[in-house]
């Protein structure tokens, strides 16, 4: 009986003994899971996000837009430009000036719309008239375009971000890339001061671009709207030249400047044959008043935006306008090349039309002079093998 009590009571012993060993064995596993590695990682992250929300969230974005977007192949070109001569000055302590700006876009878009290639220059022109508002000196000015000029347009020292104009230009242009010509317009701009009040508001330009950019947004916007078919083509041109004249002052009458600014947006497929031709010109003039004060025009339309209001329907011995008259010599220079174009034979009509096309198939349809669209769509061939 007492073994049989020994053993009983050395069983209720352990059973004791391994509920004890149990129970803390169980804590200690509990206590292990609150100091598990695995969770601590998962602490100190969470921790991290909430500290620097603005870094973490930032910086993917950021490389999201900068990113190459997907584009397809060329499918229209268009040219589109934006002038005004309101930089003119009156005379005061120096004589009075003359100046034309013409911001041009030659874009070339996909089937969607969207951007493959961009070109963005601005032809800036300015000429001084005489002390006494009777002449204008034409001699004396530099017909390049801000991009022609790079480091001589001498905008480098002012510039917050160290760049200079062509730079600024370039790094703007490779944002478009991918974007419509409403997204174009619709970038966000600020006032950096008075003499800037449409700047890039985009993280991705803060760096690249410091420059007014509303000319160039609706300059690419209505190079969108006037776009014409360039299946095929490959390539993208832009041509742009400007001469002047200056007409003397007479009587009561003061002198007058103008600049014409031709321009041209080419499409060319891989062996340099014309796909697309856009042509253009601008005739920008500033007349000076006998006291010293210009007449200015915040406005200037091109001769295909003008088109019947250019007025030489009356004036042509075919009765055509202007604007026809392009578009007939453009839709003939398709399937040439370059080359050819600038080679085909000319005639002289009168004084004032040295080279007018000698060719019957455009005998009653172009009698306008051509060398200075000859020229320009060089330019625009050059310009398009860089």
């Amino acid at each position: 009986m007492k073994n049989l009590s020994k053993r009983i009571s050395l069983l209720l012993v352990l059973v004791l003994v391994l509920t004890v060993f149990t129970a803390c064995n169980k804590n200690n596993e509990e206590a292990n899971k609150e100091t598990t590695p695995v969770e601590n990682a998962t602490e100190e992250k969470t921790e991290e996000k909430t500290e620097e929300p603005a870094e973490e969230t930032t910086e993917p974005a950021e490389t999201a837009e900068t990113e190459p977007v997907e584009v397809g192949p060329i499918a229209k070109i268009g040219l589109g430009n934006i002038t005004s001569t309101t930089s003119s000055n009156d005379a005061g302590e120096k004589p009075a000036k003359a100046q034309a700006d013409v911001t041009i876009a030659a874009v070339a878009f996909d089937a969607d719309g969207k951007i493959v290639d961009v070109k963005i220059d601005v032809a800036q022109t300015s000429a001084n008239f005489s002390e006494d508002n009777m002449t204008v000196d034409m001699d004396a000015a530099d017909f390049r375009t801000k991009m022609e000029k790079g480091p001589d347009y001498d905008m480098l020292k002012a510039s917050p971000i160290e760049k200079e104009f062509d730079e600024q230009i370039l790094g703007l242009q490779e944002y478009l890339i991918g974007k419509t010509a409403e997204e174009v317009v619709g970038i966000p701009t600020k006032e950096k001061d008075e003499g800037h009040p449409a700047v890039p508001d985009v993280a991705e330009l803060e760096t690249v671009c410091t420059i007014n950019i509303s000319d160039f947004q609706y300059a690419v916007k209505e190079a969108w709207d006037n776009a014409v078919d360039a299946n095929g083509a490959t390539k993208l041109g832009l041509g742009i030249f400007t001469d002047g004249k200056g007409t003397d002052g007479k009587d009561d009458k003061g002198a007058k400047a103008q600049f014409n600014t031709y321009m041209c947006a080419l499409g060319l497929d891989d062996e340099g044959k014309i796909v697309a031709n856009y042509v253009d010109t601008v005739q920008a003039k500033v007349q000076v008043a006998l006291d010293g004060t210009v007449e200015t025009s915040e406005d200037v339309l091109s001769k295909k935006e003008l088109k019947d209001d250019y007025n030489m329907r009356d004036h042509s011995e075919i009765g055509r306008e202007w604007f026809e008259q392009m578009e007939d010599f453009q839709a003939f220079t398709i399937g040439k090349t370059v080359e050819e174009v600038q080679n085909i034979p000319v005639k002289e009509r009168d004084e004032n039309h040295k080279n007018v096309p000698d060719l019957p198939e455009l005998e009653s349809t172009v009698t306008i002079t051509v060398e200075g669209y000859q020229k320009v769509m060089g330019l625009a061939n050059d310009n398009a093998n860089k």
